[in-house]
């Protein structure tokens, strides 16, 4: 079966394995461009869009390099193998901290996190391979340090998602479902440096990386359809409260917090079910 999976396709080192997460990818794309094109201005739809898109890119270009049939020097092929990586371990990490409204603390930052991955590269990669002259080592340095800077945030991450998973009691499941997808994703993509470090193993490095994407394309779609059923109440609501609307004028987002409130519940609740911050429930019901 992994001799199967690790075939090697079009005459490159682009193996089936890594194909095969190309062409779902790719479905998914589709499906979420037409999700985000029909609410531009929902910017989880673009966040988990820009995602999809830097696994595609991430998959293709380390994927395909390097490799001694593209007319480009093994430096720059593995340059921008690396890249793409770094690229889409630092946005992954965004995503989840943005989506989950995890607080950034001054040393646990998507911009610390981006200063020491590029210090990383720079150094590790760029200076040694300037100094020795190879490749193999280059990785390997480049790899040891970013791997120390992964452990660290994966880590600190799991201890936050776990500390909010220990503290908070959840009206909805799609949140839990992201949190318990945050904590194995970060693990996952955690993993990538390291298995670099020990050699070129795309099939392991690239099967744990796409774990990490279909945990976190499940709590999407999971969220999505939850919200879609909330949104199908709402209109409900929103028909049956046509006189309310005229009287007071309020918004449909207003009735929506304004039913919710009705019903005991607690602003934090509320800001979980809607996937919005419990300051935005605070304003709306001062509008209200």
């Amino acid at each position: 079966m992994i001799d199967v999976f690790g075939e090697k396709l079009f005459n490159s080192e682009l193996l089936l394995i890594t194909f095969i997460f190309v062409v779902f990818e790719t479905l998914i794309l589709s499906f979420q461009t037409l999700n985000f094109l029909s609410r531009t201005n929902d910017n989880s739809r673009l966040r988990f869009l820009i995602l999809i898109i830097l696994f595609i890119v991430y998959n293709l270009i380390s994927g395909f390099m390097p490799s001694k049939a593209i007319e480009i020097s093994f430096y720059i092929q593995n340059l921008l193998a690396y890249f793409s990586g770094a690229v889409l371990a630092l946005f992954y990490f965004y995503y989840i901290i943005i989506e989950l409204n995890i607080y950034q603390k001054r040393l646990y930052s998507i911009k610390v996190l981006s200063y020491s991955i590029l210090f990383s590269f720079i150094v590790g990669f760029g200076v040694t391979y300037l100094i020795t002259r190879e490749i193999e080592i280059s990785k390997r340095v480049f790899s040891c340090m970013a791997s120390i800077v992964s452990i660290l945030f994966c880590i600190k991450t799991i201890q936050i998602l776990l500390k909010i998973l220990k503290r908070k009691s959840y009206s909805n499941v799609p949140y839990k479902t992201s949190l318990i997808a945050g904590q194995l994703g970060i693990t996952f993509i955690a993993t990538k440096p390291i298995v670099v470090m020990f050699g070129n193993y795309q099939i392991l490095n690239h099967t744990l990386v796409n774990i990490g994407f279909l945990l976190i394309c499940f709590a999407y779609i999971n969220k999505h359809l939850y919200k879609a059923k909330l949104e199908n109440l709402q209109l409900l609501n929103i028909n049956e409260s046509k006189n309310d609307i005229v009287e007071y004028n309020l918004t449909p987002r207003e009735i929506e917090i304004a039913n919710l409130i009705l019903k005991k519940y607690t602003y934090n609740q509320i800001a979980e079910d809607l996937f919005i911050t419990a300051k935005t429930v605070s304003k709306h019901a001062s509008n209200i």
